[in-house]
């Protein structure tokens, strides 16, 4: 209790001087008309007149101002309006509220003061009316003190005494009679009328109370509420006070027993819900008897969402001590209680009202309850009523084929029931507001929400979607939040994206944002599924990694199918900050349905967006946003989410009419990929089987007869009805992009020979398996290109003229393709009826149908349009080359200064290059080989035996090779006996020799000691097709000894196991190491005598070469760049023996 600071610093301070007369003004201001209250302003807006006379009292209650002063200026304010004392009474009553609690204060004693000195001015009546009693007494307006105890007594007379009226006096024959009139056995044609008048003359007759007759009625009428048109007709005639029947009614819900065995509303809540939809009695008259009250119900509701946002509260709660006893757990909603249930008066009036189809009336009910969320009970009720509702627009609209009926659905028995939809525009009235009731409480009927899918999505058909905003409406308020409820129900899912798909983007993700943000904070439900999401995510999370991406990808799957934004939303949080995270979540998305991956689209833009959870670093590229375009590029590639729906654009159908790489380059929505291997299996199964041609046809059949035929339940055929005309559309297309694949496989995979052997003739095809002709020549089509290429060769090589003119080339297409249709065109002529020939001729059609439509048209404007893209690609790849090279160039120099040894052995190498550029040859040039000096191979083969000068090393015919083979084994044999008993004699000498060799090598000249190494390289290792036997036979006995070691090694190694034998078997292993390195030795001593040998056999071999490429044949660079590779005498090839097994195969192979 305070004046307002203005008033005290205006007009207190300065009041004897220019205060009063100030606030005397300010009053005065608001007093214009008399006829007008001063409260008001003209625009009926309060004017602040009752503030400043509470402001003015307060000031002198509180000693800022003397009580004089301000009763003198009360009595001057009094008499500028009439209505000004009742405003001061209202002012005098509030200060009266607020001095009360302490009487014996100075502000009390001198609020008593004001109002005694203020009573002449007022009317007495008005003081008496407005104060309390206590408040007169202590003023001194009231002196009499019975006063008080008079009241009380008048008080108790008019509202607590009773008349006296004795019960026993009434008759209860007359009782009697009227319970036997109402419950007996009543007709259809009995007239309400003539009870009426019977129930009247009993009350006559034996005095009965009026309303005891009422609280009867409504009893008979709860014990038979099916006879609702008897009763609620003899109720109004009866009593037509609506006020009445409402307190009777209360009376008796008051007393009303709860029990939990209740399976359907009360009798006595049916009869109500009846009276309120034949609008006998309103709702705002038994609305205040209905049990609980508001409050009640909205402090339950508070608990219920406070409860919810404490438990999401916790869970972003980060203990650093590890794992909590109290920790939150998953948040599992409490069943709720049968008894609380029917506790609720309201609720229950609600189900009656839904049994009985009162449609307003409960919506009416609903829209008072301070609820959030629609109980169980009334939502299956309200669903079961939509259902008859939309179901002949549902088997009007729906229908998946005329011969499946479904399960019908009864329509509405009641009169006053909202009618059934019949039209779309019907939704609008009735099933719309309903869905829109029902929110969230949807997913307890799953069979009505896809009935309502398919319903929307019919409407989009439509021509001006008749349903556009409010389909958006209900996805938004009732489908969406709906499927949050339902526990992982991926069918659903899709469902509800076949019709989300046919909105834009745009629609789609305003959708999702409200579904995410706002229907996620508000519905206690979806908060509910929110915390244990977000829990579980969390979960998950922690554990994935790339060992276990399949079960913890299932659980994400799972767990999106009802909430993928509130799952996304954490695991884009968590990349952000953990990048290795990408992998793993890219992979586990495979389990996801389409509306999931759509939400993963609206949560990468939202996120990308707002860059939530990292503070801006000041860089271009924070890592916040390098991880997310990681991830939203990694999962675009992998998995089919579309931010619009893909359609081809003008220039990709122009592309289309192109051939395969303009096709490739900007025809297709992505880039081709290599299937070579998959192409390979897939042949390999369709024609291994023998499926190719025959799935051909069968498919060409079905795109035929899906159009045109169609199967009865017998068996036979019939015409095909209208009524599936989008399943035979999308059966039709189906038909034809399996027959396109199909064909055009085959005719890749297969050579033109081979698939013109499998494939029927073209007249078989038509006549035979009645095959549309577009099809069979489709099929046909690359076998008459290949006989018309065929011919246009042969024509060309047997014409004399070396050049070739356009002309030339016309005439020999024409010829070619003349020849090679004119047998089709003959067959085709007797297949179609004689008065197609009017119009075409035969030739007309077999060319027509022959020709592709790259052969009709070629797009020469999409070739440009690709090659000036292509240009302008390479423009900027040569200026990425410039740039790396720039790089290059730098961290040449920065090299240069910390490794300066490197940077001079690089430039003395560069210079080396330099100074060989001219002398050099492109690589294209170098593998280039001359068609024209290359000889036949016979006539190599004759000159290879005429320049042949030994007799061992002819090469001879298959016959004599064993034996030439068997005597070189033998005397390589008793060689290598000879040389063994030697080799410890020759050792030193070979090696000083050696050493005499390379010495004067050194004084050679650089090019005959590059000649020489030469030389000795291809001693050591010869080409392929110089290979002498005896060397073979020397690599196998060298292979044998090995293996022959090693085998005994390992099984050494198997038998001595125990820790006894360690020793020996160490000491076996110095003793074979030892033998292996004498073996290595001996080896080199025998390579080094078989030199001279292989150099003789290598300029045999430069002999008999032809002159060919100016740097020698192919075959010579592959064996100068991978066989001429320098090999160390001192380098031990045990491990080699394997390598060369599988290249003398390979040479044998090559021999052969």
């Amino acid at each position: 209790m305070s004046a307002t600071p203005k008033f005290v610093l205006e007009y207190c301070k300065n009041w004897d001087k220019s205060g009063k007369d100030q606030y005397v003004k300010f009053i005065t201001q608001h007093i214009k008309d008399e006829n007008k209250s001063p409260l008001f302003t003209k625009s009926g807006k309060l004017s602040g007149f009752s503030q400043g006379l509470y402001d003015l009292l307060i000031c002198g209650l509180k000693g800022y101002l003397k009580k004089d002063a301000v009763i003198l200026v009360l009595r001057e304010i009094i008499a500028l309006h009439a209505d000004i004392p009742s405003i001061l009474l209202d002012v005098i009553c509030v200060l009266d509220a607020e001095t009360s609690l302490d009487v014996q204060n100075e502000e009390r004693v001198n609020f008593c003061y004001v109002v005694r000195e203020l009573e002449p001015l007022i009317s007495d009546k008005l003081l008496k009316e407005r104060l309390e009693i206590d408040t007169l007494q202590d003023v001194g307006t009231l002196k009499n003190k019975n006063f008080y105890t008079k009241f009380i007594k008048v008080k108790t007379k008019l509202y607590y005494k009773q008349r006296k009226f004795n019960l026993f006096r009434e008759e209860s024959e007359g009782y009697a009679k009227l319970i036997v009139e109402l419950n007996q056995e009543i007709a259809e044609e009995t007239d309400w009328k003539n009870i009426l008048e019977i129930i009247q003359s009993l009350i006559g007759c034996f005095n009965l109370d009026p309303n005891r007759v009422l609280d009867i009625i409504l009893e008979s009428f709860e014990a038979r509420p099916h006879l609702d048109k008897l009763f609620i007709s003899l109720i109004r005639g009866y009593m037509c006070d609506p006020q009445v029947i409402s307190e009777v009614l209360g009376f008796k819900l008051s007393n009303m027993e709860v029990l939990e065995s209740y399976k359907e509303p009360p009798n006595l809540m049916v009869v109500i819900a009846l009276l309120l939809q034949h609008q006998v009695i309103s709702l705002d008259n038994i609305y205040p008897w209905l049990r609980p009250d508001d409050t009640i119900m909205a402090k339950e509701t508070d608990r219920e969402i406070k409860l919810i946002q404490d438990f999401i509260r916790k869970l972003n709660i980060v203990s650093t001590k590890g794992p909590q006893a109290n920790c939150p757990t998953e948040f599992v909603e409490e069943k709720p209680d049968p008894q609380e249930y029917w506790a609720n008066q309201k609720l229950v009036l609600g189900e009656a009202l839904l049994r009985v189809r009162a449609w307003r009336e409960f919506s009416s009910l609903y829209n008072r309850l301070p609820i959030t969320a629609m109980p169980q009970r009334p939502a299956t009720a309200l669903c079961d009523m939509l259902h008859a509702l939309v179901e002949p627009l549902y088997r009007n609209q729906c229908r998946v084929a005329p011969k499946i009926i479904g399960k019908p659905v009864p329509p509405l028995k009641s009169t006053l029931a909202p009618k059934a939809c019949k039209t779309f525009e019907d939704m609008k009235d009735t099933v719309i507001p309903a869905l829109i009731l029902l929110g969230p409480t949807l997913h307890y009927d799953p069979i009505l929400m896809y009935k309502i899918i398919r319903i929307l999505r019919a409407s989009r058909s439509v021509p001006e979607d008749p349903l556009h905003h409010e389909a958006l409406t209900v996805l938004d308020a009732a489908v969406l939040p709906a499927l949050s409820l339902m526990e992982g129900n991926c069918c659903m899912a899709e469902e509800v994206y076949t019709l989300l798909r046919l909105y834009s983007y745009q629609c789609r993700y305003c959708l999702y944002a409200r579904w995410k943000n706002d229907s996620g904070e508000k519905i206690p439900s979806l908060m509910r599924v929110r915390g244990n999401s977000l829990q579980r995510i969390k979960h998950i999370m922690k554990r994935v990694s790339k060992e276990n991406i399949k079960p913890q990808g299932r659980l994400i799957g799972k767990l999106s199918h009802a909430a993928p934004a509130f799952l996304f939303d954490y695991m884009l949080l968590q990349i952000q900050m953990y990048d290795n995270l990408i992998g793993p979540v890219v992979e586990s998305l495979k389990y996801l349905t389409s509306l999931s991956l759509d939400v993963l689209g609206y949560c990468l833009v939202e996120a990308l967006c707002s860059g939530r959870g990292v503070e801006a670093s000041g860089a271009a590229h924070p890592p916040w946003l390098q991880a997310l375009a990681a991830f939203a590029g990694a999962a675009f590639k992998k998995h089919n989410i579309e931010l619009t729906a893909e359609e081809m654009t003008q220039e990709q159908l122009e592309a289309m009419a192109g051939g395969e790489l303009l096709k490739g380059e900007a025809g297709y929505f992505s880039q081709v990929r290599n299937t070579r291997r998959s192409s390979a299996r897939l042949k390999d199964a369709v024609v291994g089987n023998n499926l190719d041609i025959a799935l051909c046809i069968l498919a060409a059949q079905q795109r035929h007869c899906c159009v045109w035929k169609e199967c009865n339940e017998d068996g036979t055929e019939s015409e095909a009805s209208g009524s599936q005309l989008k399943v035979v559309g999308r059966l039709a297309d189906q038909c034809q992009d399996a027959l396109v694949q199909l064909g055009t496989f085959l005719a890749s995979s297969h050579t033109p020979g081979e698939y013109a052997a499998r494939l029927p003739p073209l007249p078989e095809l038509l006549r035979d398996y009645h095959v549309d002709a577009d099809v069979a020549f489709f099929l046909h089509r690359p076998v008459l290109t290949q006989k018309i290429t065929a011919k246009i060769e042969s024509l060309r090589k047997s014409s004399d003229t070396k050049s070739d003119s356009l002309e030339k080339s016309i005439e020999r297409y024409n010829i070619a393709s003349k020849e090679a249709l004119d047998p089709i065109v003959t067959s085709i002529t007797p297949l179609l009826p004689a008065r197609v020939w009017e119009d075409i001729s035969p030739e007309f059609y077999v060319t027509f149908w022959s020709l592709s439509m790259y052969d009709l048209r070629v797009p020469v404007e999409s070739y440009e349009r690709e090659i000036s893209r292509l240009k302008a690609a390479a423009a900027v790849l040569i200026k990425l080359a410039q740039i790396i090279e720039r790089k290059i160039e730098k961290v040449k120099e920065e090299e240069k200064i910390k490794r300066p040894d490197l940077y001079v052995l690089a430039t003395g190498y560069s210079g080396q290059l330099r100074n060989k550029v001219p002398s050099m040859m492109l690589e294209g040039d170098f593998h280039q080989m001359s068609e024209q000096n290359k000889p036949p191979a016979a006539q190599t083969i004759s000159v290879k035996e005429d320049s042949t000068q030994k007799p061992q090393e002819v090469i001879t015919s298959p016959q004599q090779a064993p034996d030439v083979e068997k005597k070189s084994s033998d005397r390589r044999r008793e060689d290598s006996d000879r040389d063994k008993d030697t080799k410890r004699e020759t050792r030193m000498s070979v090696k000083d020799r050696s050493k005499d060799e390379l010495l004067r090598s050194k004084d050679k000249s650089p090019r005959d000691r590059s000649h020489r190494e030469d030389r000795y390289l291809e001693a050591v290792s010869p080409p392929h097709d110089s290979r002498h036997p005896s060397d073979d036979i020397d690599r196998d006995v060298k292979r044998r000894k090995v293996e022959g070691s090693s085998n005994g090694k390992g099984s050494k190694d198997i038998e001595e196991r125990s820790p006894e034998k360690e020793k020996r078997k160490t000491k076996v292993r110095g003793d074979d190491r030892k033998e292996r390195k004498m073996n290595r030795k001996r080896d080199r001593v025998e390579e080094s005598t078989l030199l001279e040998q292989k150099r003789r056999r290598d300029e045999q071999k430069a002999a008999i070469k032809l002159p060919g490429h100016q740097n020698g044949s192919q075959d010579d660079h592959h064996y100068e760049k991978y066989h001429k590779r320098e090999k160390s005498p001192f380098r031990d090839r045990s491990h080699e023996e394997q390598r060369d097994k599988h290249r003398r195969s390979n040479e044998s192979k090559v021999r052969r």
